[in-house]
């Protein structure tokens, strides 16, 4: 028995939901961050008040590497680690 071919939305809809590309940088980094760090790098990121380059110059400060557009995108909820904003 034939199954039934999904519609052209069903499709889109998967196919929005798959992440492709590397991995959050940001990600990586709140896993290596000491338990005591990691609520402040959320509050940050969710503070609208707080600047990209900021969380940037602090996290390089320790010795991350990351990009301003690596934050920006985490904070926007454009990376690929799943985070929504």
């Amino acid at each position: 028995m034939p199954t039934k071919k999904p519609s052209l939305l069903d499709e889109i809809q998967n196919e929005n939901r798959v992440r492709k590309g590397p991995l959050c940088t940001v990600k990586l980094i709140l896993a290596d961050l000491p338990s005591e760090d990691v609520d402040g790098l959320n509050q940050a990121m969710a503070d609208p008040e707080v600047k990209t380059t900021a969380i940037r110059r602090a996290l390089v400060a320790r010795g991350f590497q990351i990009g301003d557009t690596s934050v920006a995108r985490h904070r926007k909820g454009e990376c690929f680690c799943g985070h929504s904003g």
